[in-house]
């Protein structure tokens, strides 16, 4: 009786260790514009819960597309590449991207200027659990 109870448990906290959840990366971010010799500046914010290493892309307030692509880079370290897409005229119109190398958990801000405008996307990167796969 104690052997076939044991190899019962023994599946079930395999199991259970396996169901927990993974650890993702949320990055929140705020893209700020600014036309180059104004004072005006317009912003949104946003977030995004990721994999350590994957590419997302989304649409932000019929404003802008933003990709990001993160690559775990060794111990609570990730390399993202930030492009931006402006499409407030309805046509999408590249802007640029920059990279950035972060310990999570740190923030960043990536500067890209073009068509006479200044964008600046800050950074903050965190932990997160992913959903469980169902």
């Amino acid at each position: 009786m104690r052997v076939l109870l044991s190899t019962m448990v023994l599946p079930l906290l395999l199991a259970s260790s396996f169901a927990a959840a993974e650890d993702g990366l949320i990055v929140q971010f705020k893209i700020s514009e600014q036309a180059i010799g104004s004072t005006s500046r317009s912003s949104l914010n946003s977030s995004v819960l990721m994999k350590l290493s994957e590419e997302v892309s989304f649409e932000i307030g019929n404003q802008y597309v933003l990709k990001i692509e993160s690559r775990q880079n060794g111990d609570d370290r990730v390399s993202l590449v930030v492009s931006l897409k402006d499409i407030i005229d309805g046509k999408p119109y590249y802007v640029g991207a920059r990279p950035a190398d972060l310990k999570i958990g740190e923030k960043a801000e990536l500067e890209i200027e073009n068509y006479e405008t200044t964008y600046t996307i800050s950074l903050d990167t965190s932990y997160g659990k992913l959903p469980e796969p169902k």
